[in-house]
């Protein structure tokens, strides 16, 4: 499962450095769009730390507490990213699959993370 864990890794964080510049780039920027801005920024910078850890784990480890603790974040960012796509799919008829899809794969590391950790004997469930 850490195997799994790290190719989602950089999946994700490869991604989130996609979603970044193309938030930052938007050219119509007002101040009510930018609390939106701020979020879907610290998002991608937390999905490439969480990138980072879960490498960081893979190759040295960190400490079952943080990869606990990231482990979740990314359930809790990806289970947010994919009903937020599933509320846009409502409100304009627009389907924003790589919202969804996105979603998905971050509850995914976040999974392989949290069962790498009881796998690995770190974790006492």
């Amino acid at each position: 499962m850490k195997v799994l864990s790290i190719l989602l890794a950089l999946v994700n964080s490869l991604v989130a450095e996609l979603v970044l510049p193309s938030s930052v780039s938007v050219s119509r920027q007002s101040w009510d769009g930018l609390g939106w801005l701020v979020v879907r920024v610290a998002t991608g910078v937390l999905v490439i730390l969480s990138g980072i850890l879960t490498f960081r784990d893979g190759t040295q480890g960190i400490g079952p507490g943080k990869m606990l603790a990231t482990g979740l974040l990314l359930v809790l960012l990806g289970t947010s990213s994919a009903m937020w796509g599933v509320h846009l799919s409502i409100v304009n008829g627009d389907i924003k699959n790589v919202m969804i899809l996105f979603g998905s794969s971050l509850v995914l590391q976040g999974i392989a993370s949290i069962v790498g950790l009881q796998e690995s004997g770190d974790m006492a469930v």
